[in-house]
């Protein structure tokens, strides 16, 4: 039995095997590259570290088996203290030398981070919108999104990593050469070993990377409760209607089963270390054992010993952190792959050989055959629907919840294409436009409205500083008749909005910011008007007000109306309404009624309701009078 909490279950179900899309000198070479270009000071702290990395345990060692031969030895006190002093100083200037590296690479790498942030915040704006819109789409993001959300992931820790792995390559080089002077099949011994290590640790790296499919809907699902549940616009609902142990009892049955998850990852790596310490335990005991026979048994002086002792125990470290470096190296080009995939999403209209608009005030629209079906459904949203809407004509789309009709303005934005059929505007087919440029040519408000962390002048313009036309600001914002409550803000235009952000901020209610979105449609003065339900949040008397200003404002422009409401829609040339995904009834309010079809059964209930809400206000009016 399903879960009455689970909202995905099957995206939760075991992914088959997966093969990464990047390599991992594909991978690096990328982000050695950008490192370089964006912060050339860490590469040059970073070769500057490695060496230092290398010397400063090879000099410490070197102290010791200096000290110990001055004592067991016959060695002057002036050679002791001349090579004491010489170790000292070159210990010093490493030290300073690495105490500076790391000041350059602490604060720079969060500048590295902030850049693929930006990236991705600029990949998720301007990508395709059917590129986020899926869940497939939604999980590439939080994936994404794992690579760079801190200090401790993927971009974030490759430096530090590469400086490890670096100082290890070539301490093993430079500790090789001492051991093989022992003997040479102590070194073989100890790679074979390690390398052993090494293969554990990959299959642990491969089961995460297969596996993150499983759990990253369930972080996104977290995030989402997280940032609801503090979200000051939904505290009034959180607490008048008792959804407080709604969201803590799925947040509680999600994060059980983001736990169980994390149990199983924790296991694997806690095998993986159990196994680490015993082959640690076995190779270094036979390095070490060897080295005591050679001390009472063969011709090793104390002070060598100390030296061979120190040099297995550093190079059976710089193993352990050469293969620790490889894993993680690994690691990261997994999880850098998610970041890479998403980020290389193709694009349909970032390309400048896309065909412009052609010139023109407006342009006529015309749906040709148009079928549409969601990503992995067989349903047909819209089903082979044919529509010509003439330059400068003012349509409406009316229909039943779930007809089409926002699915069909989200293919007429472009936002989405046709799965059959094509859409021209000004006769270019809308998939061979330049994206930005047919963005322009639009003013859309949809249903949701979504304002800025700025001004109220520079949410309508959405620009910033100099570039808002304050004059054309007020304009529309009386066309769209919000004046009233410019005039009532405490700066006026200059109010912040947005009160999670600015603490003097002002919240708009529902109707306001419909009324704020109209203007930020007017402001835009595009040449295709496109309003999705933009009055559902006002009364029919408000609504119709708007209405007459707006009609008056896109007069000679092609405009789309959606619209609930059938009474509202009188002032179009044309109504069509949209049932079951294609066109039922199509023709003038006068024309329709007369037919006597879905449209006028539609109107008169609509009518029916309106007029008895009057008549009962008039009666309560009359006796209260």
């Amino acid at each position: 039995m399903t879960n009455r909490w689970d909202w995905d279950a099957q995206s939760r179900n075991k992914t088959k095997k997966e093969k990464p899309p990047y390599t991992m000198r594909q991978n690096f070479t990328m982000m050695y590259k950008n490192l370089w270009q964006w912060e050339k000071g860490i590469v040059i702290s970073c070769l500057l570290k490695i060496p230092v990395v290398v010397a400063l345990p090879l000099l410490t060692i070197f102290m010791s088996r200096e000290v110990v031969a001055a004592v067991t030895e016959d060695v002057s006190a002036y050679e002791f203290l001349l090579t004491v002093f010489l170790l000292s100083l070159s210990i010093f200037v490493a030290m300073l030398i690495q105490n500076f590296s790391d000041s350059v690479i602490s604060g720079r790498s969060f500048a590295v981070r902030a850049r693929y942030l930006n990236m991705l915040a600029d990949k998720i704006m301007t990508t395709d919108y059917a590129n986020i819109a899926s869940a497939k789409g939604q999980n590439m993001i939080q994936r994404a999104f794992s690579n760079v959300d801190h200090y401790r992931s993927g971009t974030g820790r490759v430096i530090n990593t590469s400086v490890a792995l670096g100082a290890s390559i070539i301490g093993l080089l430079m500790y090789s050469a001492i051991v093989m002077t022992l003997h040479p099949l102590v070194v073989v011994y100890l790679v074979l070993m390690s390398v052993l290590s090494l293969q554990i640790s990959k299959r642990v790296n491969d089961w995460e990377y297969k596996n993150r499919t499983n759990w990253t809907p369930l972080d996104k699902k977290l995030r989402y409760i997280e940032n609801q549940a503090g979200d000051f616009t939904k505290a009034k609902d959180i607490r008048l209607y008792g959804l407080k142990e709604w969201f803590s009892q799925l947040f509680r049955n999600l994060l059980k089963e983001r736990t169980t998850w994390l149990i199983k990852e924790n296991a694997n790596w806690v095998k993986f270390g159990i196994f680490t310490y015993l082959m640690t335990f076995v190779r270094d005991g036979l390095a070490y054992g060897y080295l005591i026979y050679m001390m009472f048994y063969g011709n090793m002086s104390v002070a060598d010993f100390i030296l061979y002792f120190g040099v297995i125990a550093g190079f059976a470290g710089l193993l352990r952190q050469l293969f620790d470096g490889a894993s993680d190296m690994y690691q990261i080009s997994l999880s850098f792959c998610d970041l890479r995939e998403f980020l290389e999403l193709k694009d349909s209209k970032q390309n400048d050989s896309y065909t412009k608009l052609p010139p023109g005030n407006t342009y006529d629209i015309e749906f040709r055959n148009v079928s549409f079906s969601y990503p992995g459904s067989d349903k047909k949203i819209i089903d082979n629907l044919s529509l010509h809407i003439k330059q400068g004509e003012k349509l409406a789309l009316v229909g039943l919840n779930g007809a089409g009709k926002t699915t069909l303005v989200k293919l007429l934005c472009g936002l989405h294409e046709p799965t059959e059929g094509t859409i021209t505007v000004g006769g270019v087919d809308v998939r061979q436009i330049n994206r930005e440029e047919y963005f322009n040519a639009l003013s859309v408000v949809f249903q949701e409205v979504y304002m800025l962390p700025m001004t109220f002048s520079e949410n309508v313009a959405s620009s910033v500083g100099s570039a808002v036309d304050m004059d054309k600001v007020e304009r529309v914002s009386y066309l769209a008749g919000i004046m009233s409550k410019v005039k009532d803000m405490p700066d006026g235009f200059d109010t912040k909005v947005v009160k999670s952000v600015f603490p003097d901020a002002i919240e708009l209610s529902g109707g306001e910011q419909q009324k704020f979105a109209l203007a930020r449609a007017l402001y835009k003065d595009a040449k295709i008007i496109v309003l999705d339900e933009p009055t559902a949040a006002l009364d029919p008397i408000a609504e119709n007000e708007m209405y007459l200003k707006y009609n008056e404002f896109a007069e000679d422009r092609t405009s789309v109306f959606i619209s609930h409401r059938l009474s509202s829609t009188n002032f179009c040339d044309r109504i069509v309404l949209i049932n079951d995904g294609n066109i039922a009834e199509m023709g003038t309010h006068a024309e329709l009624m007369e037919k006597g079809g879905i449209y006028k059964e539609l109107f008169d209930k609509q009518s029916h309701y309106y007029k008895n809400d009057i008549s009962v206000s008039v009666k309560e009016e009359v006796s209260y009078v």
